[in-house]
């Protein structure tokens, strides 16, 4: 968490480098931001950050008016000026956005908000999805990931031990698909209080659930130890989003102000989701849970030899681009 601490910290200076001088900025200028319903209180928080850090910066000469829209990329087509959406929405216009949250694709935290988060990023996916979407990302916001639990002898971090393992996970056919080419046995079971009662009473030998429901866990039978495989395989993640007509029109100083405002909402956000996933392992932990990490680098070469395999999914995104990104602050020791 100390590392993680110091990453949001590095991480606001360099995006907030560029938002130094920002007195000046008239004329005065409101921003509306389309917002997808239903997304998660930490999300919600950020965003209000968002907005109270447009307003200081900008000695309230720019506003923003949050406008609730069941469909935020219509709402971007009718010519708002930001939306704020899941990953799952934007790749509904750019599928390549798709890949971010594809199985095993970061190997932690700071792997995918230091990817997505950087000019290297946004520069390579600019010309793609400014063609497709006409916006490109301010900030990618965490918004939690999830585990596997084994209460055998399997920590599943590494690839091999997936062959012939019982698995019960949520609906998903990319994860799906992929455990099985793995040789899983995979078993779908979407409400996630199952899954965990169904470990809990030794029914089930190995699910995935969210890091933040490991604190509804109860003690297994007779009080077994577990493991909780730190695998990072199903990234959730929302986006802040400029649109490049509002861009525009929009000075130098006030692209700053959004910016400089993005990253303290990025921070604030993420710590959030962050804190509630720390609290929910040492509550794991203290049921006898016993971490691992995931050997990531077992994990990249087949992963897409699985996939690229499968007829459906050889042009679900771009792979060249989805292994590009993957790499951009990939560190020497993974």
């Amino acid at each position: 968490m100390k590392r993680i601490t110091a990453w949001l910290l590095v991480l606001a200076v360099i995006l907030c480098g560029c938002g130094q001088e920002t007195a000046q900025l008239s004329p005065a200028v409101t921003l509306t931001v389309a917002v997808q319903e239903g997304l998660s209180s930490e999300a919600m928080a950020g965003l209000e950050r968002f907005c109270q850090k447009i307003d200081a910066l900008s000695d309230g000469e720019m506003t923003i008016q949050l406008v609730p829209s069941p469909d935020v990329l219509d709402s971007l087509d009718q010519g708002c000026n930001l939306i704020f959406a899941s990953n799952d929405e934007i790749a509904r216009a750019d599928s390549n956005f798709l890949s971010y949250t594809s199985p095993f694709y970061f190997y932690d935290y700071i792997h995918l908000s230091q990817t997505l988060n950087s000019q290297a990023f946004r520069d390579l996916i600019a010309e793609g999805t400014l063609s497709l979407l006409g916006a490109l990302p301010l900030a990618a916001f965490y918004d939690g990931n999830s585990v596997i639990l084994s209460s055998g002898p399997l920590s599943f971090d590494t690839a091999d031990q997936l062959e012939g393992a019982d698995l019960t996970i949520s609906n998903d056919p990319i994860l799906s698909d992929l455990l099985r080419g793995f040789g899983a046995r995979v078993r779908i079971r979407e409400e996630e209080s199952k899954r965990l009662e169904g470990f809990c009473s030794g029914s089930d030998p190995a699910i995935e659930c969210r890091i933040t429901s490991l604190s509804a866990l109860t003690p297994l039978p007779e009080g077994d130890r577990f493991t909780i495989c730190q695998t990072f395989h199903r990234a959730r993640i929302n986006w802040i989003m400029l649109s490049e007509a509002s861009r525009e029109t929009l000075t130098e100083k006030q692209q700053a102000v959004l910016i400089e405002a993005a990253a303290y909402a990025l921070a604030y956000n993420d710590q959030l989701v962050l804190s509630a996933e720390e609290r929910a392992l040492e509550a794991a932990q203290a049921l006898g849970g016993d971490q691992t990490s995931v050997i990531f680098g077992e994990f990249l070469e087949p992963v897409q030899e699985i996939l690229q395999g499968i007829e459906r999914y050889n042009s679900i995104w771009n792979w060249e681009q989805h292994l590009e990104v993957q790499q951009l602050s990939i560190q020497n020791e993974h």
